[in-house]
């Protein structure tokens, strides 16, 4: 019986500890630590790529976007690569094709980062920018994130995320996008990230030579690989990302499965980047905030398994209470995702505990997908407006 509460109470701590302390700790140390940005305002020559596959609907709005840039034109190519669309994509490009946008046509769709590595292959800038057809980004965020690389230990800069939507039915979406930038910002205050946003950052383009692996998530990899040569990966909190969540809870299941794999992958084709002697607190962060909030649902398994186990073989009043709690917390989680699910437009406290659900299912699926070997290359992109 000791045992299996001790086993009971060690899962408790590494739920805890993956939510709360971990965070709490990085805010710790950043009240002694913090590594400055070197800046300037050289405008060094920058290749902005654009992947999209039947993107119709958002393009022209992305590319009006872009020309409000307050960037030299003569230090900026845009490239947008259209992975195999079958919809008005490409000509709706070849408009632009006066104002200096290049448009690079896919016979098929090979998916979002294959579709990137083409480009990469011919691009000679300093700088590559990475960005995402749904993305909204402010006049002077290009100026802001390429003068982080007058530091010559920044090797990849990423923006920061923030909902463009602000009613209530967001709540959820919300507060788990400030509980990642708040890890974000103190991270980068005392060392490196270990991802990126993917709907915009920057990287120098010694790091992207010879393009991404097409399984792995190119924001994580990005940053994994700039690591890895000695680059430090950072956030500029003055380059905001603007977008819309998803229009269907099931999309966003989806697309929280597809990078969660990918991730996983990407992270096990690295493991010796979790080499506390030679990598130290990049170890600790991607052992933290990576490996252990990808166990998270197996912690809550044990927790209820253990406490079963706990009330089952001896009668604990306080062990009843905590597991009819775990009890009420997993039945409003799936009512909430059912409801959520069935109704897309709910209240946004039901998404909160709908969310919860979708997270660690999501996380489970992935772990799945890993252990059958299962790689995912393309897919269809999240619908946002």
């Amino acid at each position: 019986m000791t045992l299996i509460k001790l086993f009971f109470w060690l899962s408790i701590f590494a739920v805890m500890y993956t939510v709360l302390f971990y965070p709490a700790l990085l805010a710790m140390i950043g009240l002694f630590v913090k590594k400055n940005v070197r800046r300037d305002d050289r405008a060094r020559s920058v290749t902005m790529i654009i992947p999209v596959y039947n993107g119709e609907k958002e393009i022209e709005r992305k590319l009006l976007n872009c020309l409000e840039f307050d960037y030299p034109d003569h230090a900026l190519s845009i490239i947008v690569v259209s992975d195999g669309s079958d919809d008005n994509t490409v000509d709706i490009v070849g408009g632009f094709e006066s104002q200096g946008i290049e448009c690079v046509s896919l016979s098929r769709q090979h998916g979002k980062v294959v579709a990137q590595n083409k480009v990469l292959e011919t691009i000679e800038s300093e700088i590559i920018i990475f960005t995402d057809v749904s993305i909204l980004m402010q006049a002077d965020a290009l100026t802001a994130i390429v003068s982080n690389f007058a530091d010559p230990s920044v090797g990849a800069v990423s923006c920061r995320d923030q909902i463009e939507q602000s009613n209530s039915e967001n709540t959820g979406d919300i507060i788990y996008i400030n509980y990642d930038m708040l890890v974000r910002k103190y991270t980068t205050r005392i060392g490196t990230l270990i991802g990126v946003t993917g709907g915009f950052y920057a990287v120098r383009s010694d790091i992207a030579r010879g393009g991404w692996e097409p399984s792995f998530p190119p924001d994580f990899y990005a940053a994994l690989r700039s690591i890895e040569m000695g680059f430090r990966v950072i956030e500029d909190d003055r380059v905001i990302a603007k977008y819309h969540t998803p229009t269907s809870s099931r999309g966003e299941m989806s697309r929280k499965v597809r990078t969660i794999t990918r991730g996983m992958w990407a992270l096990i084709s690295n493991l010796k980047l979790l080499n506390p002697f030679k990598y130290r607190m990049v170890s600790f962060q991607l052992f933290s905030h990576k490996l252990l909030r990808w166990l998270l649902p197996f912690f809550l398994m044990a927790i209820f398994v253990s406490n079963s186990l706990i009330i089952f073989l001896e009668d604990f009043f306080f062990y009843a209470i905590t597991f009819w709690m775990q009890v009420g917390v997993i039945l409003l989680s799936v009512l909430s995702f059912g409801f959520v699910s069935y109704k897309e437009k709910a209240n946004g406290l039901l998404k909160i505990p709908a969310m919860f659900f979708m997270f660690n299912l999501s996380l489970l699926l992935s772990w799945k997908n890993v252990l059958a070997g299962n790689k995912i290359v393309k897919w269809e992109p999240t619908k946002r407006i």
